[in-house]
């Protein structure tokens, strides 16, 4: 009877570390790899100059490359707009974002 309970509890414990496996593994792929977008969407999320005009960013969705500029399309509850972030990777892995010009609504803002 002995081998028959060990083996049972070698199985809940495997579908127990599974389950931490799957929700552990799905809670980093949202929130901890998001790499150079979510970076940059972190630092146009604390600036000031974009919060005034869109409210707290709910959308942050990059666009291809444009002028040496990475594009951003940037959204929140009061506006959106499309921000051109100048950045370079340094060799930790960190992205340094040197400069980020603001469109909304037909107008540039210079964000510092």
């Amino acid at each position: 009877m002995a081998p028959l309970k060990a083996g049972k509890i070698a199985l809940v414990v495997v579908g127990v570390l599974a389950a931490l496996f799957v929700c552990i593994g799905s809670a980093v792929a949202v929130w901890g790899f998001s790499g150079f977008r979510g970076e940059v969407c972190t630092h146009l999320g604390d600036r000031p100059a974009i919060i005034e005009r869109t409210g707290r960013l709910t959308h942050c969705d990059q666009r291809a490359d444009e002028g040496g500029d990475s594009v951003f399309d940037v959204e929140g509850a009061t506006g959106k707009g499309r921000a051109f972030v100048k950045s370079e990777t340094d060799p930790h892995g960190n992205v340094l974002v040197h400069g980020v010009r603001f469109v909304i609504e037909g107008r540039e803002v210079v964000v510092e």
